[in-house]
């Protein structure tokens, strides 16, 4: 319960003493504080005054956002992430707030950060430095500087922030780097190999930084095949080259050895790209898309789309007699999707099932993708569970560990999976369903892709 702290209120009925949490005060506090800057009028304010008033807006942000990282390593350990049903600190706060997980990932990084900055931290409190210094100054903690990062290198980068731009900040860190730091990580550690690939509207980024093992293979390959693409453009009547960029031949380079490798015999993980009609029910009803709920413009669907492209999901009906089963636009099934006890694991068509049902894991508030996910039968294997498409659904790592260390319980509605908290002490209580739309899995299937 924590400490409560006594108020004594005199009325007509006389004295009368009540109990107060402290901290809900404080919150009642900042709520009233926060609605009171509606009344806030600058307009009366003459141009110098009007930027002292945003500017001391801007230092209660920062002394908010310090605040708040302070609390939010609160959640790091274990045992508080399970009572959430959140697989990290950063999957929590994209679930809880809403933001992207770029951000979740920056705030979160710059917490647990802070907790080996106690000068810097102790400066955004007091609102001395903006968020984005010490984002900058944190770019001088590294593994192999952490020991040379004391007190007083601390104190030297609190006292150019209060001076100086970021800008001008992340000048001084560069230079602190390579002072202190000039070899960088090692050039063939793996651990520093990242590569991103994702969706971005009717786009797909990608983005990677590779060491020179790693690297330098991947250029050849790419090289290699922009010459054959290169030798193989078709000539104008002039004896000219169409003009494209060595960044365009690059990128059909990528897509040609990617195509290659996934028609290759001997590549047992190939995925076509699929367009999926699920029955209802649904939470959006009848849609069409791909497998894993993207939606995507209708010509670039057209171009793909070949007679098997076209799947339609229906669901078990048990009075008709009928199983789970992909079926072609003309009815013929493709694909039986329960497997009942022939098989222990998901086959390819029923993990695509999967994926166009569930988005990617189902606990509500996980984002984690279908291809990050394990198929958990809800009936456990072990317990006799068939391996059917009712008794499958997707769940990532965390919380497959959570539902069979009896955190949490699967049950099946209307085809749909449902989770439910149980609560290791009391065995015999069970929750009662988790909202299912508390989902950041895209896309609104209330929009349609357009040509546009």
């Amino acid at each position: 319960m924590g400490l409560l702290n006594e108020r004594v209120f005199v009325g007509f009925g006389g004295v009368e003493t009540v109990l107060v949490d402290p901290r809900s005060q404080v919150l009642n506090d900042l709520h009233h504080a926060v609605s009171a800057l509606e009344h806030l009028d600058l307009e009366r304010l003459d141009a110098d005054e009007r930027a002292g008033v945003l500017r001391d807006l801007d230092r209660q942000r920062t002394r908010l956002e310090a605040r708040f990282s302070v609390e939010l390593r609160t959640l790091a350990p274990v045992d508080q992430l399970r009572k959430l049903g959140a697989a990290s600190v950063s999957g929590w706060l994209v679930a809880a707030t809403g933001t992207t997980r770029r951000d979740a990932g920056r705030r979160t990084t710059l917490a647990n950060t802070l907790a080996e900055l106690p000068l810097v931290e102790a400066a955004m409190l007091e609102g001395e430095i903006p968020i984005e210094a010490a984002r900058v100054i944190a770019r001088a903690l590294n593994p192999r500087t952490r020991d040379l990062f004391d007190i007083f290198a601390q104190a030297s980068f609190v006292d150019a922030a209060k001076a100086k731009t970021c800008d001008q900040l992340g000048t001084d860190v560069e230079h602190w780097l390579d002072r202190h730091d000039p070899d960088g990580p090692q050039p063939d550690d793996p651990t520093t190999d990242v590569l991103y690939a994702n969706r971005v509207g009717d786009r797909v980024a990608v983005k990677g930084d590779l060491s020179l093992g790693t690297g330098i293979p991947i250029l050849a390959a790419l090289d290699e095949e922009m010459a054959k693409i290169r030798a193989a453009e078709p000539r104008d009547p002039d004896g000219g080259l169409p003009y494209r960029v060595p960044a365009n031949r690059r990128a059909q380079a990528l897509a040609n050895l990617v195509g290659r490798a996934a028609a290759a015999p001997g590549c047992t993980t190939r995925r076509e790209p699929a367009f999926i009609t699920i029955d209802t029910p649904t939470r959006d009803g009848s849609r069409v898309e791909l497998a894993d709920g993207s939606l995507v413009p209708v010509s670039l669907a057209e171009r793909w789309a070949t007679g098997a492209s076209y799947l339609h999901l229906r669901f078990a009906d048990p009075a008709a007699g009928m199983t789970a089963r992909f079926v072609d636009p003309d009815g013929n099934l493709v694909a039986d999707l329960d497997l009942g006890r022939a098989a222990r694991y998901a086959n390819r068509a029923q993990r695509r099932a999967l994926a166009a049902r569930d988005r990617g894991c189902a606990y509500p508030g996980c984002d984690r993708s279908p291809h990050a996910c394990d198929a958990h039968h809800i009936t456990w294997w072990e317990h006799d569970g068939p391996t059917d498409l009712d008794n499958l659904v997707l769940l990532c790592r965390f919380h497959h560990v959570l539902v069979h260390a009896g955190l949490s319980r699967i049950d099946t509605i209307d085809h749909r999976p449902v989770v439910r908290l149980i609560d290791p002490d009391q065995p015999d209580w069970i929750g009662p369903p988790m909202d299912p739309d508390w989902h950041r899995h895209p896309p609104d299937a209330g929009r349609r892709p357009t040509d546009n």
